[in-house]
Parts: structure tokens; C-alpha cells; sequence
């Protein structure tokens, strides 16, 4: 029924067209739902047995098959978010439905995944174009990095050293990084010594070096203060060594980092005084601006220096305060579509760092790995990708640090492996805040063509 349909002859991949020029899209609609006029045609619906790979080929009745092209499986996973290929079945009229393409062998936790995945795509194709504008005002993905504290050490003096941890910062924020992971490489970083660093009381007085893992937190801290706008520097961080030529490094000039002039913004970033508020309200905080800022509760109780995130709510009004409520950067983000900073965390361990699972995909970036272009995922749930960079040794003097992890190689720790370059690397080394900004640029840029798709 499909050769009487498509007029094709047996092996020749060939459609006849007859005397106009439709025989060619119909044959292609009727087959992939996902037709599209840039999607080559099949190639061929009866070929020869021994010519197809009958592992990946899907399957029509008892004895036909057929291939898809390259472009059309790209279409079919964009829709679709699985890489199998697609087990379908022809009606009698020789037309494969979404429903028949999407039967194939699949693990309950898969098929919940697509239903939830086809539900966002029948309500995008439903809605307004002021409904998609609004749903395509954020990126459709998260991409967080993981970075190893210890390629700290390699810088020859503390400048240099201060100036590797600000490249990081630049290239986060340029690509939109959500959060950096800060890890130890060598696994001797202990979860007392993360905890001092949080509640204060590490000073950073000693310099990083190979028998030491203070590099993690000399590069956490960096990183925290470019992060942070100007105006709550001075309450938020305290005089310490690693910050001591901090001003040498360029600006992130980031979204947040709002100026002293800029009164149309309604969110801003703030910290909270050391001043009493009246009963029934909350506590005051400093915004940057020529008044100060109070929480519209008193239900908020938050310590004095506390970084927050406040909205706005008489910003044109003539008063004495501001006021208003606490939000979050995300929320300003969904809102309003500006970058609102990265978040930093430190972790003790490669291990810790995988074993969370709150991530879509981790791709670990190694010189064996693939191009960022033929990284596979669906847009349409918002992924979150994690990029996790090695070392000086790179990411496998990493994984193999893990001794009690279940993997032993980098293949079987990440999702998958990214290159940095397409060529073969000019230099004999690689420096990891040049990775950083390389990958970062092709894995966005690959985020993007999905996007389009």
C-alpha cells in the first residue's frame, strides 16, 4: 500500500511525480508529521534487506522499512526529546500519525517525560503570540557551570591569580550563567572547612598552593564580590586577601548592577541595615539610591547584612521611603527577561557535584569529547545543562580522584564529552578560563539552532 501510494520503484529510493510537482511533498508528509521543506525526502522505502541497519531502522508491517534522513531525525527528537528511532505504523491510507510514531519501547519515567513534553508543545501551537512572546521572553534553557578551585594554583603571582578568577566571572556573565559549582579535584576539601567559609570565619590568610585546597575558596569569593553591585560591597565584604586587587579586574557590568540614576527599574538589589523599623513593618535595607528601602512586613525576619532582592511598589512617588516586598532573581528574570547574576556554590567533591541529578544533561568538557554541535536535547521542558570543567590534568585526573565513585572514566560519569575547538588544539595546553568562555559560546549557540528548530 505504500508503493501504490508513492508510485516509487523497488530499491531506486525514486518518487514519481507525475504530471505536476506535489507527488514529491505528499510522499514526505504522508511519512514524517514532522515534514518540513528544508527536510530532505526519505530515501528510500523498499531497499534492500541487507543494505539497512535493521537495529536502527523502524519498522512498517512485517517486511517494509524505512529511513530517516539526518534532518528529519532532528526534527522528530526536537518534538519528541528521544534519541531512539522511531518505531511506526501505517494506516491503511499510508499515513504515519503522531500517535503511531510515538509508539515505541519506552521506560514508564520516559513516557511520562514526552506527555509532559507534547503537553507544552500543543500549548504553544494554541496560544496567542503575545502568550508565545511571553514564553520565549527567558531563554528556554539554564546552563550552569562546575569549575575545580585548584587551577588557581598554576597563576604565577596574585594578581595574575585574581585576574584567572575575574575571566571566569566575565565569561559567566556574559553567556548567562545560572550558578558556578566550585569543587576540589583532589577531594580533600572537608565539609567543616565549607562551612567555615559560609558562616565566616575563614580569612583567607593562607595563599593557595598544591598541598592546599584554598584555591576554592579564593576563587569563590572573587567571584561573589564581582558578582555582587557596588553600592553593597562595602557591607557585604570585609577587607581579606583574596580581594586585595580586586579592582584591577574589569567590571561584569551585569544587568543587576543597576547605577545610581537608573530610578525606572522597579527591582533592585539590597542589604539590610542595622536600624530599628516601626512596629508592624519590616526591616530597612540599602537599594543604592537616595532613600532607603522598607519591607512592607513585618512577618520577614532578617538578620543585618543580608543581600536581598526587593521589588519596588512607589518608586514614582513623592515619600520618605521606599517600599515594597522581597522577591528573588529568578522571578525577576520570568518577568522581565534581564539577567539577574549567577549564584556560587562550593562542594567538596566531583561526586557531589553528580550525584544531585537536578540537572537535564552534564556534559564534562575533555580534548576526546564531541563538538557542542551534536549535543542532543529537547527545548521544549526548559533544560538545565551542567558543564563540568577539569583542571590543569583536565576532567579525568578529576573523575579518577573519585575513589569511591561507581564510575571510573569520564565516558561514564557524564552524559556526554564536549572539545573545545573543532580543529585539533594549536597549543599543547589548555587553560580552563579559556575553556570556559569557548565552550560556553558553542554550547549556547547550539542551544539556540534547537531553539529555531
Amino acid at each position: 500500500m505504500i508503493t501504490s501510494q508513492l508510485n516509487g520503484k523497488e530499491g531506486d529510493g525514486k518518487v514519481d511525480k507525475g504530471d505536476d510537482h506535489s507527488g514529491k511533498k505528499d510522499a514526505q508528509m504522508s511519512v514524517c508529521p514532522c515534514y518540513h521543506p528544508d527536510v530532505p525526502p526519505l530515501t528510500s522505502l523498499h531497499a534492500p534487506t541487507n543494505a539497512l541497519n535493521t537495529r536502527n531502522t523502524p519498522k512498517f508491517g512485517l517486511n517494509e522499512a524505512a529511513t530517516f534522513p539526518k534532518k528529519a531525525r532532528i526534527a522528530v527528537e526536537t518534538i519528541t526529546g528521544f534519541r531512539p528511532y522511531l518505531s511506526a505504523s501505517i494506516d491503511m491510507n499510508g499515513t504515519a500519525t503522531m500517535a503511531a510514531i510515538v509508539k515505541m519501547k519506552m521506560h514508564p519515567d520516559q513516557k511520562k517525560t514526552f506527555k509532559e513534553k507534547n503537553e507544552i508543545r500543543n500549548k504553544l501551537f494554541k496560544s496567542t503570540n503575545a502568550e508565545r512572546q511571553d514564553w520565549r521572553k527567558t531563554p528556554p534553557f539554564t546552563i550552569s557551570i562546575a569549575v575545580p578551585g585548584q587551577f588557581l594554583n598554576n597563576a604565577q603571582s596574585s594578581e595574575l591569580r585574581t585576574y584567572m578568577a575575574g575571566q571566569i566571572a566575565r565569561a559567566a556573565t556574559l553567556y548567562r550563567v545560572d550558578e558556578i559549582i566550585i569543587y576540589d579535584e583532589s577531594c580533600r576539601m572537608t565539609d567543616e572547612a565549607v562551612n567555615a567559609y559560609y558562616n565566616g570565619t575563614w580569612q583567607g590568610n593562607l595563599l593557595p598552593a598544591e598541598n592546599n585546597y584554598e584555591g576554592c575558596f579564593y576563587l569563590a569569593k572573587i567571584l561573589e564580590y564581582l558578582e555582587c553591585p557596588q553600592y553593597l560591597r562595602k557591607d557585604l565584604f570585609p577587607i581579606q586577601k583574596p580581594l586585595k586587587y580586586a579592582g584591577l579586574l574589569n567590571p561584569l557590568d551585569a544587568q543587576h548592577h543597576l547605577k545610581y540614576d537608573e530610578k525606572t527599574f522597579r527591582f533592585r538589589e539590597g542589604v539590610v541595615l542595622k536600624k530599628r523599623s516601626k512596629e508592624g513593618r519590616g526591616p530597612i535595607c540599602s537599594i543604592g539610591l537616595d532613600k532607603e528601602f522598607e519591607i512592607d512586613s513585618d512577618a520577614v525576619s532578617l538578620p543585618p547584612y543580608t543581600r536581598v532582592t526587593v521589588e519596588i511598589k512607589n518608586l514614582t512617588e513623592q515619600c520618605k521611603l521606599y517600599r515594597g516586598s522581597i522577591t528573588n532573581g529568578a522571578a525577576v528574570t520570568r518577568e522581565t527577561g534581564q539577567y539577574w547574576g549567577y549564584s556560587v556554590r562550593l562542594l567538596t567533591g566531583l561526586q557531589k557535584v553528580l550525584e544531585g541529578k537536578k540537572f537535564d544533561m552534564v556534559a564534562g568538557v575533555s580534548p576526546r569529547g564531541k563538538l557542542a554541535t551534536e549535543m542532543d536535547v529537547c527545548i521544549l521542558n526548559k533544560p538545565k545543562i551542567l558543564l563540568v570543567f577539569g583542571g590543569v590534568a583536565g576532567v579525568d585526573a578529576a573523575v579518577e580522584s573519585e575513589e569511591l565513585a561507581e564510575w571510573r572514566r569520564a565516558e561514564d560519569a557524564f552524559d556526554m564529552l564536549i572539545r573545545t575547538t573543532s580543529l585539533p588544539n594549536g597549543s599543547r595546553s589548555e587553560r580552563v578560563e579559556e575553556n570556559v568562555l569557548s565552550v560556553l559560546a558553542q554550547v549556547q549557540c547550539r542551544l539556540e539552532t534547537l531553539n529555531q528548530l
